[in-house]
């Protein structure tokens, strides 16, 4: 089976995409959802979080978010260090999950923001990345609401730009609410299928 990585930084549209390609058959793994749920399930990324960060970035077995964001987003080292420890449990579990996935799904993407940043974009057979102008992923950001344009801008500023992204990926798809992208997603569908 053909497993894909899918990225674009906040706001681009990776999950208006994923969910289109959910329909067409294919399996999703949502790397953001995965590490959220691995946070409090996983027993060695958990010690490993507090050992670095204390155990009150933990209320109970579930880890205080804002808390953990509020650090990250400020601090490059905290970052390198959460996903240090992070992306090697979202491996172990895409690992499980492929391995149980049926012989049915016509193909498996992998959709994560920082798959580059993360090097995670290694263990795919194609790469697809979302791409949209930057006042445009700001203005839908903020209109989901519950991120500042502070922290919006920082999470920007830790992601790789469009134009890295382009440059390493097999495929783009543009989703800049001009040009219909149903076309194109229906164009790397049959090639992801061809493949």
């Amino acid at each position: 089976m053909l497993k894909a990585g899918l990225t674009g930084g906040i706001g681009s549209g990776k999950s208006l995409v994923c969910r289109v390609f959910s329909m067409f058959g294919a399996y999703i793994y949502n790397a953001d959802e995965a590490a959220k749920r691995l946070y409090d399930t996983d027993e060695q990324l958990r010690l490993e979080m507090k050992a670095v960060f204390g155990a009150a970035i933990y209320e109970g077995s579930q880890l205080n978010r804002r808390k953990l964001a509020d650090i990250v987003f400020s601090d490059d080292e905290a970052l390198r260090a959460v996903n240090s420890m992070a992306h090697p449990a979202v491996e172990r579990d895409l690992e499980r999950t492929v391995s149980a996935l049926s012989v049915d799904v016509p193909y498996f993407i992998f959709e994560a923001a920082i798959l580059f940043e993360s090097g995670m974009s290694q263990h795919f057979d194609k790469i697809i990345s979302v791409v949209a102008p930057e006042e445009l992923r700001m203005r839908r950001v903020m209109e989901r609401g519950g991120i500042s344009c502070d922290e919006i801008k920082r999470r920007m500023k830790a992601q790789w730009s469009d134009e890295e992204r382009i440059r390493h990926s097999d495929m783009v798809i543009v989703n800049d609410d001009k040009q219909p992208i149903l076309p194109r997603l229906l164009e790397i569908d049959r090639v992801l299928r061809s493949v």
